[in-house]
């Protein structure tokens, strides 16, 4: 099982279609069975 533990800024890149996030980390993260986000992501999120 593939699974990824995404990082804020990969996740941020991600979902905001950032050209900083890589083209093979992107197909990683869509290929991927489980993607996962800590729960300090949101923290950090939360605070810029």
């Amino acid at each position: 099982m593939n699974k990824l533990l995404l990082d804020t800024h990969a996740f941020i890149w991600f979902v905001s279609n950032d050209a900083n996030l890589p083209v093979s980390t992107r197909e990683q993260i869509e290929s991927a069975e489980a993607v996962f986000l800590s729960i300090a992501s949101l923290w950090e999120i939360a605070i810029i």
